[in-house]
C-alpha cells in the first residue's frame, strides 16, 4: 500500500491511494472503477489490542443510575433479580459506592424512549421550518419535492407508504435539499427510518449518535484541537530553538577557526546576543562536537 498519509484537521489519518492502486489492490470494489489519478482515501487505524476503551474509564453504579466514562443509563435492575434487593450506600476515599447491586444484561438499559426521540426530531423540523401549521410536512418542501423527483414520485410515496408518506417525501426531499450529517439531516432520517422502514437497528445507531454529537462532541473536538495545537507548538518551538542553536555555533566555529579558544568564541558570541550566557555557549559547542 501507498505510504502517503493524509492527515485531516482533527487529526484523523487516511491512507491516499491513486485510482489505478485501487482498483489493482482491491479489483473495483462494488463493481466500480476508479479513474487511474483520482484519489482515493481509507481510514488509517492505529494499533489495537481489544482490552479496554483508551480512556479505561471507571464505573460509578447507584443502582437505578449507572455511568463509565462519558456513558449514563439508566437500568431497570428488577427485571432481573425484583424490586427488593437490599441497596446500602457505602463512603470511600473515592466517594460513595453501592453495595447490594449486581451486574445487568444490556436488555435491562432504558436506553430507548419514544417520546424523547420524536419529540426531538419534530422539534428540530419545527425550527428548520419544514413543518406547517398544525403539523404535517410543510406544502413549500412538498413543492420543492415535486418540482426535483416529480408528481408520480409523490403518488408512488402514497402507494407504498401509505399514512407515512410524507415521511417518506422529507426523506428523499433530504437527500436534495440537506446537508449530509447535519441535525435536520439526522432528525429527517431517524423518523423516515422508524415509521417508513422499520429500520429500528440504524434508527438506535444514529441516535446514539446524535446524542453523543450533541453532548460530547464539542468537547472532543475542542481537546483534539488543543492536543493538535500543542503538538504543533512542541514541533515549531523545537525547530525554532534548532534553528537558534546553528547560528550560534556557527558563528563560534568561524571564531574558532580565526585563532580564539572556545571559551572566547563563546563570550564574543554572546555579547552579539547569540546564546543565553558564554557558559550556554559553550556547553552548546561541546554537545555538538559529541554529536
Amino acid at each position: 500500500m501507498t505510504d502517503e498519509i493524509y492527515t485531516d484537521p482533527l487529526g484523523r489519518s487516511f491512507h491516499v491511494l491513486k485510482g489505478s492502486e485501487f482498483n489493482k489492490m482491491f479489483g473495483g470494489i462494488g463493481g466500480r472503477v476508479y479513474d487511474d489519478d483520482e484519489q482515493i482515501f481509507l481510514k488509517r487505524t492505529e494499533p489495537d489490542d481489544k482490552l479496554e476503551f483508551p480512556s479505561s474509564p471507571h464505573l460509578d453504579d447507584y443502582h437505578h443510575i449507572v455511568s463509565s466514562g462519558r456513558v449514563l443509563h439508566n437500568v431497570e435492575r428488577e427485571r432481573a433479580y425484583g424490586p427488593h434487593q437490599p441497596v446500602k450506600l457505602i463512603e470511600t476515599d473515592e466517594g460513595i459506592r453501592i453495595e447490594g447491586t449486581k451486574g445487568f444484561a444490556a436488555t435491562e438499559l432504558d436506553i430507548f424512549r419514544e417520546d424523547d426521540w420524536f419529540g426531538e426530531c419534530w422539534q428540530v423540523m419545527e425550527a428548520h421550518g419544514w413543518h406547517r401549521a398544525g403539523g404535517g410536512l410543510g406544502y413549500h418542501i412538498i413543492d420543492q419535492f415535486r418540482d426535483e423527483f416529480g408528481a408520480c414520485a409523490i403518488t408512488k410515496a402514497k402507494l407504498e407508504f401509505g399514512e407515512n408518506w410524507e415521511g417518506r417525501i422529507a426523506e428523499l426531499a433530504s437527500t436534495r435539499l440537506v446537508q449530509p450529517l447535519s441535525r435536520l439531516w439526522y432528525a429527517i432520517n431517524m423518523l423516515a427510518l422508524y415509521y417508513c422502514h422499520r429500520d429500528e437497528f440504524r434508527l438506535g445507531f444514529l441516535w446514539a449518535e446524535y446524542r453523543m454529537r450533541m453532548h460530547v462532541e464539542k468537547d472532543a473536538v475542542r481537546g483534539e484541537n488543543v492536543v493538535k495545537s500543542a503538538k504543533n507548538g512542541g514541533i515549531a518551538r523545537g525547530a525554532s530553538k534548532k534553528a537558534a542553536s546553528q547560528k550560534i555555533i556557527k558563528a563560534m566555529q568561524s571564531r574558532i577557526a580565526a585563532g580564539q579558544s572556545i571559551a572566547n568564541a563563546a563570550r564574543q558570541t554572546h555579547r552579539e546576543g547569540l546564546g543565553s550566557s558564554p557558559e550556554a555557549n559553550r556547553k552548546l559547542w561541546a554537545r555538538q562536537r559529541q554529536n
